[in-house]
């Protein structure tokens, strides 16, 4: 009777073991793109030493916990900030680095996160002078003369024979 007893709680402990493994693994990679964001900071970590990467790896941290969570404002937060601080190389890494992280990071991260909000469109002024949008004016360029209001003497050839 105990060698049956034994049977049966090793077979649970196994059982419950290997759920746990199971569980493990399924949350482990519930963010693969939020792992080869890691990966790829701690390989450009050993590459610019000078360079500090960890903000960058604790906000993966935070990524990786809201997507977690199914939070999916938080994560396009995250997201955002992530790319304007590579954008802006906050925290004094390498150009580099920032340039390739942020070109890896929007192959891997998902499509629908990439999304983060609609494009701005800006409003345009066109105008007789050109045409204005937002901070850019772009001015028109005056017609050229027309043949009559050139000179008699002037060819087209260039030469002094004329034409």
């Amino acid at each position: 009777m105990k060698a049956l007893l034994m049977r049966l709680i090793v077979v649970m402990v196994v059982t419950c073991a290997m759920g746990f493994v199971a569980s493990g693994v399924a949350l482990a990679s519930e963010c693969a793109w939020c792992d080869q964001m890691a990966n790829s900071l701690t390989f450009y970590k050993a590459t610019y030493p000078t360079s500090n990467f960890d903000p960058y790896l604790q906000k993966v941290g935070i990524l990786r916990e809201a997507v977690g969570r199914g939070d999916q404002s938080a994560v396009r937060d995250e997201i955002r900030e992530l790319f304007q601080m590579l954008r802006t190389r906050a925290h004094g890494i390498n150009d580099v680095a920032a340039d390739e992280l942020l070109n890896h990071w929007q192959m891997v991260t998902p499509v629908e996160q990439l999304k983060l909000s609609e494009p701005q469109v800006e409003e345009c002024t066109a105008t007789s002078t050109g045409l204005t949008c937002g901070n850019v004016s772009i001015e028109r360029v005056p017609e050229p003369a027309t043949r009559s209001s050139r000179p008699e003497s002037q060819d087209n050839m260039g030469g002094a024979e004329g034409g």
